[in-house]
């Protein structure tokens, strides 16, 4: 037998090395992600996620730093309870901007007693949220637990956990928020009592999403590997499915974050929520409501600062859905812009048409 190689063995090992040879130029010019590395760079280019964070850090950073909290002790010179000998300045309208002051000594104004409403605002962010960090985690803890047992085991067990979960959400959320803040409003080491109050009715959707995932998971081939090699129902659950499961996770827990931030507010503008002399936004937002005529900025303060951290939440929401699951990433012209919104985009786009269909003619008759 000859030992010549044939033509077609020397294209095929010309092939092989130029395919080779375009490994390596790929390898040099492009860098290989892991998975974390490639969520972390969607959520950082997320421009409105990235701004979203940065304000809602100023805020935190701002509301517990000014007054304190606990036995840290603040930086701004008025509590925000009434203080002795306090003096009404200014006829309780805001410092900010006033007489060549940049912020004055009761930048936000006070109310009638009179006390700061900086501080109190910034009070009343801490206990938002605290309160959204709170339920969260507890609202996340309880809906991962049911949802994953109920995905995992099925039958009865998920007959039964289900019906619970299907009976929760058949009542409406506000009252059984309302009947629940009723009875922990007045319990000491607020906002904790209600936060957990809170959790205890919020949990029913991880659950849900959380069940869905594992069912999904459920059928994978690693799954049911595990299952052969002897691993037990919860080292399945926890080392294998949840992990798997941690960007819906992660995801709910922060829009649940900001639904609970407007939640609080709502029971504590009807008086079922945090109860004086602790503060929250809500609170504040029904005191400045009956002077809202004379002392508008006791109103419009308060609900300010609640509109900024919900929508800033809910855009970092945003973006942590779009790091995840980049098949709802939208980028460049699939995100729409201001000009897209308000209809001048497409109008443009049609006037350019119609600019090149009548240069497309006009060079025509002249041809």
């Amino acid at each position: 037998m000859s030992n010549e190689q044939t033509p077609d063995s020397d294209l095929e090992q010309q092939m092989v090395d130029l395919a080779e040879v375009e490994d390596a130029k790929l390898t040099a010019d492009h860098k290989s992600y892991s998975q974390n590395q490639l969520i972390r760079r969607r959520f950082f280019s997320h421009v409105p996620a990235m701004v979203s964070l940065v304000v809602l850090s100023i805020i935190t950073v701002l509301a517990f730093t000014s007054v304190g909290y606990g036995i840290i002790p603040g930086w701004w010179q008025h509590p925000f309870r009434l203080p002795q000998g306090a003096q009404l300045v200014n006829d309780g309208q805001p410092t900010m901007f006033q007489d060549g002051q940049i912020v004055g000594p009761h930048p936000f104004g006070q109310d009638g007693l009179p006390r700061d409403i900086f501080a109190r605002v910034m009070r009343g962010t801490q206990q938002s949220l605290i309160i959204g960090a709170v339920v969260a985690l507890v609202s996340s803890v309880i809906g991962i637990l049911v949802g994953a047992i109920a995905g995992y085991f099925r039958g009865k067990i998920e007959s039964v956990l289900m019906t619970l979960t299907d009976f929760v959400i058949v009542v409406p959320l506000l009252v059984i928020a309302a009947i629940l803040g009723s009875y922990v409003s007045d319990m000491p080491f607020a906002p904790f009592p209600l936060a957990i109050a809170l959790g205890l009715a919020l949990w029913t959707g991880m659950a849900r999403l959380v069940r869905a995932e594992v069912l999904s998971l459920r059928e994978k081939e690693y799954v049911s590997a595990a299952i052969a090699m002897g691993a037990s129902p919860w080292r399945i659950i926890l080392k294998h499915m949840l992990p798997n499961a941690i960007g819906v996770i992660i995801v709910n827990a922060s829009f649940t974050v900001a639904a609970v931030i407007l939640l609080e507010s709502v029971l504590s503008y009807l008086g079922m929520g945090i109860q004086a002399p602790e503060v929250s936004l809500g609170m504040l937002v029904s005191q400045g409501e009956s002077a809202i005529n004379t002392r508008p900025h006791l109103f419009w303060i308060p609900g300010i600062f609640i509109l900024t951290i919900t929508l800033c939440v809910n855009f970092i929401g945003d973006g942590l859905r779009d790091a995840f699951d980049p098949r709802q990433q939208r980028k460049g012209d699939r995100r729409p812009g201001l000009r897209q919104i308000l209809g001048l985009r497409g109008f443009a786009m049609s006037q350019q048409r119609r600019a090149g269909t009548e240069s497309g003619s006009t060079d025509k008759d002249q041809e």
